[in-house]
């Protein structure tokens, strides 16, 4: 949930449509009166996301294949651990293999121009995917699905714990 409000700022007005309005006729009579002074609307994060995922509903079930291209069929669920061996299919860079390098991570992450979320409690791996591979099933070796890749740079890739996804789209395998 984002909430948007004014500060005090050299900058022009940006953000929210009443606090954009609010603060430019107040920026209007500061320049009238000789002040330098400017509000700016600002939007500030209230909470921490958890998950960056959605769900979708085929318009034909007999376009939809329980196997993962080249991987197989997810097995069950399984908590990613520090350690942990892990695989994804991508679109952009199909297979792909590594490790979970870090759990319990705090991630912000940029959306467009100046849009950033943070996203708490996610895990970490080192490159193992590329843009277009958002959404892909990151599974164990055993194919038990452990979390939704949602993120990435050129030296790591964000995950979302499945459990969080589960809870947050009420689903269950």
């Amino acid at each position: 949930m984002n909430l948007c409000l004014s500060s005090l700022t050299p900058e022009p007005p940006g953000g929210c449509g009443i606090a954009r309005g609010v603060a430019s006729f107040l920026n209007s009579i500061a320049r009238i009166f000789g002040s330098k002074t400017r509000l700016r609307a600002i939007i500030l994060q209230e909470e921490e996301n958890l998950v960056d995922a959605a769900i979708a509903l085929p318009l034909r079930d007999q376009d939809v294949s329980p196997e993962i291209l080249e991987v197989g069929t997810i097995q069950g669920l399984a908590q990613g651990e520090l350690g942990m061996a892990i695989k994804k299919s991508g679109r952009t860079t199909a297979v792909t293999t590594g490790e979970i390098l870090q759990v319990d991570v705090t991630v912000d992450v940029q959306y467009g121009s100046g849009n950033v979320a943070r996203f708490a409690d996610q895990l970490m791996a080192g490159a193992m995917s590329q843009g277009g591979d958002s959404g892909s099933a990151v599974l164990d070796n055993n194919n038990n699905l452990v979390g939704l890749l949602f993120a990435g740079s050129e030296t790591t890739t964000v995950i979302n714990r499945v459990e969080n996804v589960f809870s947050g789209l009420g689903l269950s395998l």
